[in-house]
């Protein structure tokens, strides 16, 4: 016959191995949730190409006024920083006429 004390024991060790086998699986778990995020992080790095975009202004002095901006600083080698867009330099030229631009319907 057992005495209290060891069944406590078993009881303590039956508890462990279910505790270790929980925490195996959320180990487990917890790596491939870790391989996920990274998946996506890597794929997030990739940046969509912008191919172009057109920007509109109030009068045509900001209009001019940033064409001449650009046209000055893209005959240095690089673009003050003020004139980067998220830290890239950029191109910038005027648009073409209206009747050139494909609008979608």
């Amino acid at each position: 016959m057992m005495q209290r004390g060891e069944i406590a024991v078993l009881q303590r060790e039956a508890a462990y191995a279910k505790d270790e086998n929980r925490l195996n699986k959320l180990s487990t778990r917890r790596k491939n949730l870790e391989d996920e995020i990274k998946e996506v992080l890597e794929r997030c790095e990739v940046e969509p190409k912008c191919l172009g975009a057109f920007v509109s202004f109030q009068d045509e002095y900001s209009r001019n006024n940033c064409l001449k901006m650009y046209t000055i600083a893209g005959r240095k080698l690089k673009y003050p920083k003020q004139l980067h867009l998220k830290e890239k330099q950029i191109t910038v030229m005027p648009a073409p006429p209206p009747e050139d631009i494909l609008f979608p319907n």
